[in-house]
Order: C-alpha cells, then sequence, then structure tokens
C-alpha cells in the first residue's frame, strides 16, 4: 500500500471509529463514511465491501499494532510481555467501549466477536511458534495447539465481554484478576 492509500485508509478509519461511537455499524452507510472521511463513495468501496467491514479492519489493526508493539517488535520475549500487553489491549477496548460492548454478542451484530477472538488466537499461534508456551503434552499433538489457541481466543472474548458489561469505572486489575483464574496454571501470565 502507498503512502497516498496509507493516508486515505486511516481516514476511513478514523472517520468510521467515529460514526461506530453513537450507532451500530449496520446503521452506518458507505456514503456517509465517505463523506466523514472527505473520500468519495468509490475510493470507500477500494477499502472495504460495507462500514462492518472497515469498522472490524480498523480495530483489528489497531489491535495488530498492540501484537507487534509488545511480541514482534521486541528483543526479547518475557512474561511481562503478556502483562503489557494485556493493558495495552484493555486500553484500547475501553477507547471503543461504546463498539464493543454493541458488537460482542449481546445484540444481533457478532462480528467484532469473531475478530476479537481472531486476534486473540492469532496471538497464542504466535507465543507457541515462538516458544513463549511450553505445551503440556496433551496439546503438542495435532489439534491440541489449534484447540488452545481457539479456546483460549473465544474466551478471552467472553471475559472482555463481561468486563464491559461490569460497573464502571473498569479495573484493570480485575480484569487481570478474572482472566489468570480461567487461564491454565502453566500458561505464561505474571499477575504482579
Amino acid at each position: 500500500m502507498d503512502s497516498r492509500q496509507r493516508r486515505t485508509q486511516e481516514k476511513l478509519f478514523s472517520a468510521i471509529l467515529e460514526l461506530a461511537r453513537d450507532r451500530a455499524a449496520g446503521d452506518i452507510t458507505a456514503s456517509e463514511t465517505a463523506a466523514k472521511a472527505e473520500v468519495n463513495r468509490s475510493t470507500f468501496y477500494e477499502h472495504a465491501e460495507s462500514p462492518a467491514h472497515l469498522l472490524r479492519a480498523a480495530l483489528r489493526s489497531e489491535m495488530l499494532a498492540i501484537q507487534d508493539k509488545n511480541y514482534d517488535d521486541v528483543p526479547e520475549h518475557t512474561n511481562g510481555n503478556n502483562l503489557r500487553a494485556t493493558h495495552d489491549v484493555l486500553d484500547h477496548i475501553e477507547k471503543y467501549a461504546s463498539i464493543y460492548s454493541r458488537g460482542l454478542g449481546r445484540n444481533d451484530d457478532t462480528s467484532l466477536h469473531s475478530m476479537l477472538s481472531g486476534v486473540f488466537s492469532a496471538t497464542v499461534r504466535h507465543m507457541i511458534e515462538t516458544d513463549l508456551i511450553a505445551l503440556p503434552d496433551t496439546l503438542k499433538e495435532s489439534p491440541g495447539a489449534e484447540a488452545l489457541a481457539r479456546f483460549l481466543g473465544d474466551g478471552t472474548v467472553g471475559i472482555v465481554d463481561a468486563w464491559l458489561a461490569g460497573p464502571e469505572p473498569r479495573s484493570h486489575d480485575r480484569f487481570i484478576e478474572m482472566y489468570a483464574a480461567v487461564v491454565p496454571g502453566w500458561w505464561p501470565f505474571q499477575t504482579d
């Protein structure tokens, strides 16, 4: 993607994130998203097939940047990366709390559930592939690692959804307590 396309994508991401704060992506049109981003409607369709697709791409892009920052762009992997990444993810989710609350399955639109689960599952796969996780023998045989990635991906989304539905102000520490209570004891996750 060249710099012009990247700037256009950033404008579209910004526009959809702003519009989606107040209503579901299914209620937002491509035309109003393009107008908000100050691009043509045809340009919108060069970047996304729908406002919901664009919203998932925008949120996924930020989540992948968090993964890069905490796992790919650091010289040494440690369990502390998991805790830093968790705080960064929670900051992201809180920033877009109204969007995630609407899109994680308590209503009809579950598209954000699959997007978030995919990001979390990919993180688990990355941790397995880079030997950040010492799998127990029962998970070393196929499809054990994939089952773990999908289980933790979907389960983490469930905890996020419950945390968002809880009372405000939301506490990162409370999320981490809940998460630490449900992940396996061998999972590399420090709470201090």
